[in-house]
Order: structure tokens, then sequence, then C-alpha cells
């Protein structure tokens, strides 16, 4: 029987920080695609992914079309867009993102979700808004694990990965994967499949990639130019506003 895997998702999933020299993005997705290729060559993808999108929307834009697809794996990855809001709250989080698996999960998919790499952040923004977000990530990544568990779901905890501390992991935007993160997440994510299904998906552990640093331009300006986006900048913005105003508050 033909198989299809269906990625749902924001910016991690559509690819951003893995771009290949056309410019289109490739991805830890379409890498896991092409891999499941080689055992099942009747392997139908289908990438929904799109930037900037919270859970909610991911639920409203996506998953209709993933159910109709009848997917025997699905992938989930959200709640970064969820974070960086100033109105961010964990227990919508968990009703919105529950509401993303639960039917994917009984509609009878394998689903794959993950946690956020435990990044650092630098001084690219304030010790405040940098505390506040990384309280805010470990919060989805704590219901990412629940609701996970709850739905038999496969995790792959990028959270609690020992690579994660690595820099090189990351783009430079400290957002999204690197190339190399992006095929970490597809490694792990094999891994999780060759244990469910008795797969015999041979990936070898990637080499890391250069640390990205202050003569990473080329790099740096394909960031500013597709990754850290006005949307990006602007919630970061009201985020700041929104710590500003507390502290006044007080």
């Amino acid at each position: 029987m033909a198989w299809t895997f269906v990625a749902l998702g924001d910016s991690m999933t559509e690819g951003v920080g893995d771009p290949l020299p056309d410019g289109s993005l490739l991805g830890w997705a379409g890498r896991l695609s092409g891999w499941l290729t080689e055992q099942r060559s009747d392997l139908r993808f289908e990438n929904l992914a799109r930037r900037s999108l919270t859970t909610a929307e991911i639920r409203e834009s996506q998953l209709p079309v993933a159910l109709e697809m009848r997917p025997n794996l699905a992938s989930v990855i959200a709640g970064v867009n969820d974070a960086l809001k100033p109105e961010f709250n964990a227990a919508v989080f968990e009703r919105e993102f529950t509401a993303l698996i639960e039917p994917l999960s009984e509609a009878g998919a394998t689903v794959l979700t993950a946690t956020f790499p435990n990044v650092r952040w630098g001084r690219l923004l304030s010790a405040q808004v940098r505390s506040t977000i990384h309280g805010r990530l470990e919060e989805v990544c704590d219901v990412v694990r629940r609701v996970a568990s709850e739905h038999d779901a496969l995790c792959v905890d990028a959270w609690n990965a020992p690579e994660t501390t690595d820099p090189r992991v990351m783009s430079i935007d400290r957002l999204h994967p690197s190339p190399w993160g992006h095929r970490l997440m597809a490694v792990r994510a094999a891994e999780l499949l060759n244990e469910r299904f008795g797969l015999s998906l041979d990936i070898a552990e990637p080499a890391p990639g250069e640390r990205v640093g202050a003569g990473a331009f080329g790099q740096a300006r394909w960031m500013a130019r597709h990754v850290f986006s006005p949307y990006v900048r602007e919630r970061l913005g009201r985020l700041r506003s929104a710590e500003e105003e507390s502290d006044r508050a007080y």
C-alpha cells in the first residue's frame, strides 16, 4: 500500500535555514522524505508548512488539507510563533496543539513532532527579552512532550539534545536550524521511524558545518532578506514594548 507523508507547521518545517543553490528550501522534512523514498518508492510527500504561522493558523489552514490526504505519517511542529506573541498563553497553546495532533492520530496517522532546540540567543536581544522567550519556549516544549505522550506521537526532543548546545546547529538568526541542524533533525526523526516501523533507514551522523561568525556574510545577508522578516521584527518589537510596559507598571 502506498504511503503518504504530510508535513504541517511553520518556517522550521518549510525549510528556512536550509536553502538549495536555486533558492528553494529543502529542510528536515524534505531530507527525511528523500530517505523514505529510497525504501518506499511509492511515497507521496506534501509539505504544507509555511513561515510565520501560529498553531491556530496552522490548524485552520493546513489540518483540513492534511486530513483529506489520509496520511500514514504526519509531522506537526509548531509553537515558536505563539511564544513570540506578547499575549502568549501556554494553556491556549496546549489546546490548539492538541487540536492539531488529535485529529491526525484519530484518523490513523502516525504523528511525528519535536521540541525546539535550547539555543543561546547571545546579544541579539536584551537579557529580559531573552529570558522571557527562553521561559516561553520551555513551556512550549513541555506541552509538546505531554501532548505527544498522550497521543502516542513520536517526539524528537531537541530541547534536551546535547548537540543543540553547539551554535552551528542554528542559523544566524537563532530561530531556524542551519543546514546541519535540519539534517540532525531528519536523522533523529529517521531513528524514531526505524524503531516504530521496523525500517532500516541507514543514515550516517552528519558532520557539523562551519561555525556561524562574523565572516559568514553571505549567510547573514540571506537571513536578513529571507528570514529575519518584518513579521519577526514586529513580534520582537511588541515583546520588548510589553516588557517595558510591565517594568513601568511596577
